[in-house]
């Protein structure tokens, strides 16, 4: 880590919070302003990172909790019914520190929190008055969908992240995300599971990085251009359209899409 890193971090964080959120607490916006750099792809809203914010008394751990449906944010409402075959599940739990390091303490929570909210065999209503109600919530919609789509086999995905403003991580540190991931492996099987440390320096670069809002598209044939270059035609392989709609996890490009409109997949004749 550059020597500098942490002292821009901090610099970054604290304009942030003074523009965006100075009604809330530095720690508070920490946990805000990592969500943001870890699903900077998934095109949220504040509204939409602030609703995944469940850090405070009773969160085992857990600062930040966001699961996905193919791409789509699964929140308490959220219809999976349209989710035919192929569908990937992503679950992101986030820990966010302003601590200078990393410590076993907080793996140990998460390992914790996993074998009892993630154990089908455990009713999330009998952990009332032990994690609270956002935590419990949040939890509660991820096991509604992914229950309802058990039959379809989805593809699971757990991603843990782990940030504070430190630089090295301890071996016995390292030692207990192993820990987790066969407690994760142990309660799905088939799941994946990756565990990210961010210090000052990875989350500096996820700042620095922009969204993509470019990408390339392979023409079959040269395109015909309407009269003044208002727009134009051209033929695409299927192929090829489908890999310019979908990202590098084989998700929709949901930026792409006007909603509603090109994108809209409720149970309808049309949609059918």
């Amino acid at each position: 880590m550059s020597v500098n890193d942490q002292i821009i971090l901090d610099q970054v964080v604290n304009q942030n919070r003074s523009e965006l959120a100075p009604a809330i607490s530095l720690s508070e916006y920490f946990e805000v302003f990592v969500a943001e750099q870890v699903l900077k792809d998934y095109d949220l809203s504040y509204e939409e990172i602030d609703a995944g914010i469940v850090g405070e008394g009773g969160d085992g751990g857990i600062d930040a909790i966001y699961a996905f449906a193919n791409g789509e944010l699964i929140q308490e409402d959220f219809d999976y019914s349209a989710l035919k075959k192929n569908v990937i599940l992503d679950i992101v739990i986030i820990q966010a520190k302003l601590s200078k390091g990393f410590r076993e303490a907080a793996i140990d929570k998460l390992i914790a929190v996993s074998e009892d909210l993630l154990n089908l065999s455990k009713r999330v209503e009998s952990f009332e008055g032990v994690y609270n109600d956002a935590l419990r919530s949040a939890i509660a919609s991820f096991r509604r969908v992914f229950e309802g789509l058990a039959a379809r086999f989805p593809t699971l995905r757990f991603r843990f992240v782990y940030a504070t403003r430190g630089d090295q991580v301890h071996p016995n540190v390292l030692r207990k995300s192993e820990i987790l991931k066969e407690k994760i492996i142990g309660l799905f099987s088939a799941a994946t599971y990756s565990f990210e440390y961010l210090g000052a320096s990875e989350l500096l670069h996820l700042a620095r990085r922009p969204p993509v809002t470019a990408y390339n598209l392979s023409l079959a044939e040269i395109p015909i251009s309407s009269t003044g270059d208002v727009g134009y035609i051209c033929l695409v392989r299927l192929r090829d359209f489908n890999a310019f709609i979908s990202d590098d996890r084989n998700q929709l490009r949901k930026a792409l899409f006007e909603a509603n409109v090109r994108n809209y997949q409720g149970q309808t004749q049309v949609n059918e």
